[in-house]
């Protein structure tokens, strides 16, 4: 499990159920195809930074980088760390006409949340950080619970043979939801297509970001 281990302990995340609408995404954010057929798997590994920068500058590496898995199981994948930026505007983007989850696991932190949007209208949303006192975990909760919450027993989390196992709460909904940690293995060898948003989006990540250690630091 060292690749799914690799591929999502650090990740944030789109599932898509119409990945029909993902040529419409590409076209209407006016995503630019940097490098295509390469495996999902290799993909996390590409930068497409046009110049080092400068450790200085807070700007967020590979800000503009989305890499898009055009089908798994009815589902499209997108993921990057523009996701954690601009994913309400991509997820109620998606969600007009489908139903789309949107993920994040760091397990450096460690944190995990899960949204769920529907409508264009964010229906759920779970968030678990460990607390550095008595390493337990607090979650935070906005929305009623998805029928699947409901049934937690029969959805076991992934035991991938790293710990940090509730923080891979979202492979266990994606497993729910029909793609098994077997699937997930398999499809790490299909190809992906890697691509660049508008200068436009990336100066908007930077300045959230910005604005976020602005917060913290007050």
């Amino acid at each position: 499990m060292e690749r799914i281990f690799e591929r999502f302990s650090c990740n944030n995340w789109m599932l898509v159920h119409n990945s029909n609408k993902v040529c419409s995404f590409i076209n209407d954010f006016e995503l630019e195809p940097v490098i295509k057929n390469i495996t999902w798997y290799k993909s996390i590994f590409v930068s497409i930074e046009k110049e080092k920068i400068p450790l200085y500058k807070l700007e967020v590496p590979n800000a503009d980088k989305l890499v898009v898995v055009p089908e798994i199981k009815e589902y499209a994948i997108i993921e990057g760390e523009a996701i954690d930026y601009l994913g309400k505007e991509f997820c109620e983007y998606f969600s007009n006409s489908s139903d789309v989850y949107r993920f994040n696991i760091d397990i450096w932190i460690p944190t995990m949340y899960f949204e769920y949007y529907k409508n264009r209208k964010l229906i759920r949303r779970v968030e678990y950080e460990c607390d550095s006192d008595t390493l337990s975990i607090d979650p935070i909760e906005i929305g009623k619970k998805l029928i699947f919450e409901d049934k937690i027993a029969e959805i076991p989390i992934p035991d991938i043979g790293y710990g940090y196992g509730p923080f891979f709460y979202p492979l266990a909904i994606m497993n729910y939801l029909g793609i098994s940690l077997n699937d997930l293995q398999s499809f790490l060898d299909t190809d992906c297509t890697i691509y660049r948003l508008p200068e436009k989006y990336k100066k908007q990540i930077i300045a959230v970001r910005n604005a976020i250690i602005t917060t913290n630091n007050t």
